[in-house]
């Protein structure tokens, strides 16, 4: 059987009733389906990466333009005091001023996963000086998230993410990394003087929560990656698995990471990827479906 999507079709080596036989979640249409491999860079042949058809469905990707990326590099002038915000038309388009593809009624804004750090320091002032050892804080940086009352914080390098209200309050606290987590060591002062080759290595070598969203008010989902380490950009990160907590409680973890989460509303999630090294970069949106 040959399936067609995004005008070219490719061979599938799964039937529909196998393709049903691997859902846990919500019935999928096969369209949805063979749309989650597609935007995964998959194809049609396998089955997509476990658990995402049972959470989200896949819009079609979209190509962004350069103010767009710019954008999403550089916070834009839209904020308050939960971060940063960008127009979900922008987002689902690619373009300013383009009508919106889905129904009218929805979210208007999207809060961008980049303006954690400032909204950490809105919630929950911390003086990095007071961390263990001091020195190794030039690579820590602050995420953070919000959504249903709640404030979501955490250290990029350490667990746990704490729960706020948004007066501040402690609430509760998500202390359980996922199992490929893999702990940063504190190095050793002046370890790494002059020694640049043996310092990207290192930035390598670890595990850090690279963003948080909020989703359907108690839906917290929580990016991890690792920083690149090259000599341009050693400290981009580079995205790599989800963990996904429903009140409170882990329903999925270690989901291979469809690219970098640059923003999210209340319904949806928006990766980053580019579609081919070195070629533009595109913007998939995951609309919650549970």
């Amino acid at each position: 059987m040959k399936w067609i999507a995004h005008g070219a079709p490719r061979e599938a080596s799964w039937s529909i009733t196998t393709l049903m036989r691997l859902r846990t979640g919500p019935r999928l249409s096969a369209s949805v389906l063979c749309s989650a491999w597609l935007v995964a860079g998959t194809g049609c042949s396998r089955p997509p990466a476990p658990g995402w058809v049972d959470f989200f469905t896949v819009q079609a990707p979209v190509v962004i333009s350069s103010e767009l990326a710019r954008q999403l590099n550089n916070r834009p002038a839209f904020s308050d005091s939960r971060g940063s915000w960008i127009s979900v038309d922008f987002l689902r388009t690619g373009l300013p001023g383009r009508a919106p593809a889905s129904a009218p009624g929805g979210p208007r804004s999207a809060f961008l996963t980049s303006s954690g750090g400032h909204l950490a320091d809105a919630t929950a002032p911390l003086r990095f000086a007071s961390l263990d050892p001091p020195y190794w804080t030039s690579i820590f940086r602050r995420v953070a998230a919000t959504g249903g009352g709640r404030t979501f914080v955490a250290l990029n390098l350490v667990y746990p993410i704490y729960v706020h209200d948004l007066a501040g309050v402690l609430l509760d606290s998500l202390a359980s990394p996922p199992p490929s987590w893999r702990q940063a060591r504190a190095p050793a002062a002046g370890e790494f003087l002059d020694r640049d080759l043996d310092w990207r290595e290192y930035l390598r070598s670890f595990t850090v929560i690279a963003a948080l969203a909020v989703i359907q008010d108690s839906v917290l989902v929580v990016s991890h990656g690792r920083y690149l380490g090259d000599v341009t950009t050693p400290y981009r990160i580079k995205s790599s698995a989800v963990d996904i907590y429903a009140g409170g409680r882990k329903i999925a973890g270690d989901l291979p990471s469809p690219g970098e989460l640059v923003a999210y509303t209340i319904t949806s999630l928006f990766f980053l990827r580019e579609r081919a090294p070195g070629s533009d970069s595109e913007l998939v949106e995951y609309r919650w479906r549970r």
